[in-house]
Formats: structure tokens, C-alpha cells, sequence
């Protein structure tokens, strides 16, 4: 399971529960969010979509090369 909107917001407790339940929770911060600096906010400016969409399928891609990951069962959530 993939939380496209990062660690914030006692989101934490969430993926902590995920995680007991035998879920693997990968946080991902795309191209274009805040709090890393403006370089990085920068990168997706004027096409934040395509970035962040991106940027989630090279993860889920990522999952389903480790050992442990079946590309056969990713999800993918988040909020804004």
C-alpha cells in the first residue's frame, strides 16, 4: 500500500495499523510536494500531475521488484 501524501496528520497511526495487519506501507513523496525545499517543490511545476502520477507507478513498479512485493497486489491511496 502506497500513501501518496506522505507522514502527516497522525497519519502515522494508520499505517502503523496497516503494518501489524500484514500490510507493507511505503510513504511517497512526489515530485512537487512541500516541506523539502523549493528545488524540489519546483520539480513539477506547471505539470504536477504527470509527475505525481509518475512517480506513484515507479514505486508500485519499485514493490513489485523486491523480493517481498507482488505487483499483483498494490494499492495505491492518499489525500490532499
Amino acid at each position: 500500500m502506497i500513501d501518496q501524501w506522505g507522514e502527516s496528520r497522525g497519519r502515522d497511526l494508520w499505517h502503523r495499523y496497516r503494518a501489524q495487519n500484514g500490510y507493507v506501507v511505503l510513504t511517497v513523496d512526489n515530485r512537487g510536494t512541500g516541506g523539502r525545499g523549493k528545488a524540489f517543490k519546483n520539480l513539477a511545476y506547471g505539470d504536477i500531475g504527470k509527475w505525481a502520477l509518475n512517480d506513484q507507478i515507479e514505486a508500485a513498479r519499485w514493490i513489485g521488484r523486491q523480493s517481498w512485493g507482488d505487483p499483483e497486489r498494490v494499492a495505491i491511496w492518499g489525500w490532499s
